[in-house]
């Protein structure tokens, strides 16, 4: 890739600094990975992951975006040159409670330049876990990068502990084309060609709506992924009429609860967990009977227990 090209490809994926996305020049990553506290790599990843994840751009001149290259001829780890594999096992190891999953640093080098630029994409903080960097956690406030507030903290601190179920990825068997809503796979294309703008917009215009949903990895071996409606924000109208059946929603109360561990859920919590799932034909007063009505039951069944208003796991022999 041309530096113009790179130039534009990087105005078009990242064109704002924000709490998602920061541009850092760092022209010499051996002093600039692990270096000073509030001014090295590692406490921005901190900062990025304790809000909502997102990507930092290295490289590049901040505020313009302007491409000046990093240097990582002299960056090593373990005495072995530094590459973009061991950047990422890297970061993970110096920053506590990082999750490596979504993790990843992506190098572009310019052909006409000799320009590198890394790319470090960077997951949000895992539930109750604040990303540490020196000891320390860090976020992001205006331009400035700081030690995380008291507010901040209260409310990571304050987050349902769960590790999420990726029901979205479970093929709805009963699921055909026609039950979604022509407006929102209309809108989902638009948004499509908006992010992938270097595939001609003749073409997506041209695949059929099977080719397009296998495009965006929400159709798998012909089976429709309850995904199609959350990545189409239809979610709403499509669980309108499919909902989850019972047994799945008794899974994922099972999972959330099995990952609170000993602290437990109280019924609001768990609704907040599965509210997306349930029948949107039903008022909330409905949903919340129909919650009770499972927890009554997976409670006769020695599956659950509560104790006061929170609910537990009990053990399975």
């Amino acid at each position: 890739m041309l530096e113009l090209e790179l130039q534009q490809y990087l105005r078009r994926e990242y064109p704002q600094e924000n709490a998602r996305c920061e541009w850092k020049e760092f022209k010499n990553l051996k002093n600039s990975f692990c270096g000073n506290e509030k001014d090295d790599v590692i406490s921005y990843v901190s900062a990025i992951a304790n809000m909502e994840g997102g990507h930092l751009v290295i490289g590049v001149k901040d505020k313009t975006l302007e491409i000046v290259g990093t240097d990582i001829s002299r960056l090593t780890f373990n005495g072995q040159p530094a590459n973009t594999q061991s950047a990422t096992f890297k970061l993970a190891e110096q920053c506590t409670y990082l999750s490596s999953e979504g993790l990843s640093i992506e190098e572009f080098v310019t052909e006409d330049t000799d320009k590198r630029v890394w790319i470090i994409h960077i997951p949000k903080h895992l539930p109750r876990r604040p990303v540490l960097a020196h000891k320390k956690a860090w976020q992001r406030i205006e331009d400035s990068l700081v030690e995380m507030t008291n507010e901040r903290m209260s409310v990571i601190l304050e987050e349902p502990i769960y590790t999420a179920k990726d029901w979205s990825a479970e093929i709805v068997s009963d699921a055909t084309i026609d039950d979604l809503d022509e407006v929102a796979i209309a809108k989902a294309r638009m948004m499509f060609k908006k992010v992938h703008s270097r595939i001609p917009t003749e073409e997506v215009n041209a695949w059929s709506v099977q080719t397009f949903l296998g495009k965006c990895g929400l159709i798998r071996n012909g089976g429709i992924s309850l995904s199609i409606a959350k990545n189409t924000n239809q979610l709403p109208s499509y669980t309108k009429t499919k909902g989850l059946d019972k047994e799945r929603l008794r899974q994922m109360i099972l999972q959330y609860l099995s990952n609170a561990g000993s602290e437990g859920a109280k019924r609001d919590s768990i609704y907040e967990y599965i509210k997306d799932v349930l029948p949107r034909n039903k008022t909330e007063e409905q949903q919340l009977r129909m919650l009770v009505d499972l927890l009554k039951n997976m409670s006769k069944e020695c599956l659950i227990k509560a104790e006061g208003r929170t609910w537990y796991t009990m053990p399975q022999s």
